[in-house]
């Protein structure tokens, strides 16, 4: 049976406890796109904080996107991001918090259905600990 793109949308959270370094996250972020079975679309968007404005706290933002079907439109935010249709892969990452190991709010969104258990096995065996997890499905006409 062939799902039809964009009717709607699966997100699931998780909190995550460990620092992850620049590089770090960048390859997480890709291995986690291939885990689901989807395709990482360009590199990953950096994002680090404070600007220098002063703005945000001290982290960054990471963001993969996985789908080719449609532009992204994707926003920095000095109090976390936003970001339009489906395939990306956010990950906030704040050192300060949970100290001393850190802490980093992982959010992945698809039009494509898949399996966040595994999103959640694959941080643990990373040496990484869901502190808690949020799945939510929101769907658009019928």
């Amino acid at each position: 049976m062939t799902v039809q793109l964009g009717l709607e949308l699966m997100v699931a959270g998780y909190a995550i406890e460990g620092e992850l370094r620049d590089r770090e996250a960048k390859t997480l972020l890709k291995e986690i796109v291939r885990l689901i079975d989807m395709t990482p679309v360009g590199k990953p968007f950096v994002k680090r904080f404070p600007t220098p404005e002063g703005l945000g706290g001290v982290g960054e933002t990471i963001a993969q996107a996985f789908t080719a079907a449609q532009p992204l439109v994707f926003q920095s935010l000095a109090e976390s991001y936003s970001f339009i249709l489906p395939g990306v892969i956010p990950l906030d990452a704040w050192p300060e918090h949970l100290k001393p190991r850190g802490g980093s709010y992982l959010v992945v969104a698809s039009c494509r259905r898949f399996p966040e258990g595994k999103v959640e096995d694959y941080l643990g065996s990373k040496g990484f600990r869901v502190v808690s997890k949020g799945v939510m499905l929101l769907k658009l006409g019928r």
